[in-house]
């Protein structure tokens, strides 16, 4: 919407970065083990969910994030769910969305 100040981009780099709309500075890098698929903020724009490819040993995973409006950021996750192999092989997943409450 047009009142959005903060942008968060998934890259195949391994980072999802927060970004300053209005003057196009990157606020914070939050590192993962494997490519970045997708991004989500939740509702309230202070959470946001990233989903990474499986790389090496690594599994894909989700994670959340906090991201307070005007607070320390942190590199460190508030959870991390491993996304294990179905039928022996590893799940590449493309996207991700939160629910209507937040879920």
């Amino acid at each position: 919407d047009r009142f959005t100040t903060r942008l968060l981009t998934a890259s195949a780099d391994a980072t999802c970065r927060l970004w300053k709309c209005e003057t196009g500075e990157c606020l914070f890098v939050f590192n993962h083990r494997g490519p970045v698929r997708g991004v989500a903020w939740a509702e309230g724009s202070r959470k946001f969910a990233t989903i990474s490819d499986p790389f090496v040993e690594h599994n894909s995973k989700i994670r959340v994030f906090d991201c307070p409006e005007n607070g320390d950021l942190t590199d460190d996750d508030v959870m991390e769910i491993d996304l294990p192999k179905i039928g022996g092989k590893r799940v590449n997943p493309t996207n991700i969305q939160w629910t209507g409450n937040n879920e």
